[in-house]
């Protein structure tokens, strides 16, 4: 058993997400980053749908009521237990009675803290993850606050860990990269790519946009260069997915994300291609973010790459 000692509208539960019910109308949810969601669980041996907390307001503290192995991954956040702080992407031990602090991040939006075994909550449509606009899944449907209590599982726990960081130098990269120039993500084109002018696609490509403070879990509206369509005419509401590139009147993009609705009737220009989709999940109103266009054969490559490099590194840590 866990106690949450602070508020936070964005502190939540998650899991993979509501994976296979978009057509039901049911948004994905689950975590922004989902590389960090699931090297979190890797770095305690958990199944990769284990439940986990997704913070985005800080600093978070929560007291454990048991001895439990736990990880923290995300965003660059130091912690600590009781008086001893640790460097972020830690793998720790926490005593019964002990509280865990996380602090505000040096840089990045979310911090992921894994428990192993995972943390017990009611499944709704193979999910448990928290679906704010809905009121359903995780916590009662609710971001966590002061006083929420939750219980931990007794499947698949570990023995005590010495203090531990396993930061990767692929993601160092990553996090460098992040703080001195920004994020690039690839795409592909979508649905209405050919109703934009070439002059125009080559703007979205070459100068970059900067998150605006309008943004959320649903999505990133992007400031920058406008964007405008070669045909004017209205558009149905279609299918869109997390990573969906939409262009409304205003010319200025936005990106769908995991609590993204399920249609909408923008223009789709471009597609964030899965194996970056993460990248997104940690940037900050204000960040800069660019575009490099890719194709099928390269984008499904980069997901086989991601997913080769993940099972290698959950190896070495296990």
């Amino acid at each position: 058993m866990m106690e949450i000692l602070s508020n936070g509208p964005l502190n939540i539960l998650v899991d993979q997400g509501r994976i296979g019910h978009l057509a039901s109308g049911v948004s994905r949810s689950g975590p922004m980053d989902s590389l960090s969601y699931e090297l979190g669980n890797a770095m305690l041996g958990n199944s990769g749908e284990a439940a986990s907390l997704e913070i985005n307001n800080f600093p978070f503290r929560v007291r454990f009521n048991e001895t439990r192995c736990i990880a923290i991954t995300g965003a660059l956040s130091t912690s600590r237990i009781e008086q001893k702080r640790h460097a972020p992407w830690s793998r720790l031990t926490v005593n019964a009675g002990e509280t865990l602090v996380i602090e505000p991040p040096q840089e990045g939006r979310c911090v992921y803290l894994a428990i192993d075994g995972g943390i017990e909550a009611q499944q709704i449509l193979d999910s448990c993850s928290t679906d704010l606009k809905g009121a359903f899944g995780g916590f009662g449907g609710k971001s966590l606050g002061k006083g929420d209590c939750l219980r931990s599982s007794t499947a698949g726990r570990q023995a005590t860990v010495t203090p531990s960081s396993l930061f990767d130098p692929e993601l160092q990269t990553y996090w460098r990269a992040l703080s001195e120039a920004g994020t690039t993500v690839r795409v592909l084109p979508s649905a209405e790519w050919q109703e934009f002018s070439e002059d125009t696609k080559e703007r979205f490509f070459t100068t970059p946009y900067r998150v605006d403070r309008s943004s959320n879990r649903q999505g990133y509206r992007l400031a920058g260069t406008v964007l405008k369509r070669t045909v004017k005419r209205e558009l149905l509401s279609h299918g869109i997915v997390p990573g969906t590139v939409q262009v409304p009147t205003s010319g200025e993009p936005i990106i769908q994300l995991v609590d993204a609705n399920t249609c909408g009737g923008y223009p789709k220009l471009a597609n964030v291609i899965e194996a970056d989709l993460w990248k997104l999940g940690q940037l900050m109103p204000g960040h800069a973010i660019r575009f490099e266009l890719t194709d099928i054969d390269t984008a499904l490559g980069e997901g086989v790459k991601r997913r080769a490099w993940f099972e290698k590194t959950a190896t070495q840590w296990r």
